[in-house]
């Protein structure tokens, strides 16, 4: 089995996961296009509104979220096709989520 390749952003204040960034094999992750089995590539699962996340998951930006709750979490493939500014208004999004009371 190979090692796992993982880190996990967590809250401070509520010690909530709000992102957890993950190495993958890419035919695990049922992407539109076929992917080589054997690539690996980075994801990030990001918690959102379960409205964001079915208005978001398109088989090509977002993706559904791999191990975790597919109705409130989603993945962006880590690969190129966002800017930073994307990738962080997706993180703040996650990050305040984490930080209120349930």
């Amino acid at each position: 089995m190979d090692d796992l390749q993982a880190a996990v952003l967590r809250n401070e204040k509520t010690r909530k996961w709000y992102g957890l960034i993950i190495a993958v094999s890419t035919d695990k992750l049922g992407l539109k296009v076929k992917p080589d089995p054997s690539y690996k590539t980075e994801i990030l699962l990001l918690h959102h509104t379960k409205e964001d996340v079915a208005r978001l998951v398109d088989g090509v930006n977002f993706i559904p979220a791999w191990h975790m709750n597919k109705k409130s979490w989603l993945a962006c493939v880590l690969d190129g096709r966002h800017t930073v500014d994307v990738i962080m208004s997706h993180v703040d999004i996650s990050y305040n989520l984490s930080a209120k009371k349930h």
